[in-house]
């Protein structure tokens, strides 16, 4: 951790995923993050002609979520999303799997790149709402 954040963190602040999983817990919360990131989802497709990204808020997921459903870890998930030419076969057919969706909607996501940082803050906003 930088010095930032180490400070941050003893002044009383917490980890993002952290906080995310406190929300996530709340079966409300939850369900309203889902429906945002499914709200969310179609803006991130037409920014970026779909991607990864489109297809996992679609399905109402974190990536930590999608991490857990194929056996992965979340910065593996926002790697494949900014560079979806990394994934291997293998990887492609648990993430379709893990989302409810052909194969080959992943090969298409491997051909856009995906913008998710305007998402991200669009996701909290969505859910308090």
């Amino acid at each position: 951790m930088d010095e930032f954040m180490d400070t941050a963190l003893e002044a009383g602040g917490q980890l993002v995923e952290d906080y995310l999983a406190e929300q996530e817990a709340d079966p409300e919360m939850a369900a309203a993050l889902a429906r945002a990131r499914a709200k969310i989802s179609s803006k991130v497709a037409q920014q970026s002609a779909g991607g990864l990204a489109a297809l996992r808020l679609n399905a109402g997921l974190s990536q930590q979520q999608l991490a857990e459903r194929i056996g992965a870890h979340q910065p593996s998930v926002a790697r494949w999303e900014r560079k979806p030419e990394q994934m291997t076969y293998s990887t492609i057919v648990l993430i379709a799997g893990a989302l409810g969706v052909p194969e080959q909607a992943i090969f298409d996501a491997q051909r856009s790149r995906t913008v998710v940082v305007e998402a991200a803050a669009t996701l909290v906003h969505h859910a308090s709402a």
